[in-house]
């Protein structure tokens, strides 16, 4: 539902236009022509950092799920590096059976 502020501000700002290419000074001086209160652009203000600000709680949930996505990630690394040393250790005695299974062979030929 629009607030008798926010309907105001919709008409002020198109009378006047109001966009980015104005001063800061001339809108302020717009407004005090309009008989715009302090108090509402006080209002205008905060309703517009408050929308433009992420809440709090979302923020809040983005870490929580952040700091749980590191910590999967090193459990997963770590894991990673022990079945890489596992594969290594088990490539390296298949290559050290096939030399013993060479040396026996050539030995039995000798």
């Amino acid at each position: 539902m629009i607030g008798v502020n926010d309907w105001k501000w919709g008409l002020i700002k198109e009378k006047h236009d109001l966009t980015e290419a104005r001063s800061p000074k001339q809108i302020f001086s717009i407004l005090l022509e309009t008989a715009t209160l302090s108090e509402q652009i006080r209002h205008w203000k905060q309703n517009c950092l408050a929308a433009n600000q992420p809440q709090h709680r979302q923020l809040a949930d983005a870490q929580k799920a952040t700091r749980a996505d590191k910590m999967r990630i090193r459990t997963l690394e770590r894991e990673l590096r022990r079945k890489d040393r596992a594969l290594a250790e088990s490539a390296a005695l298949l290559v050290l059976q096939e030399k013993l299974g060479a040396l026996r062979s050539s030995e039995e030929d000798e």
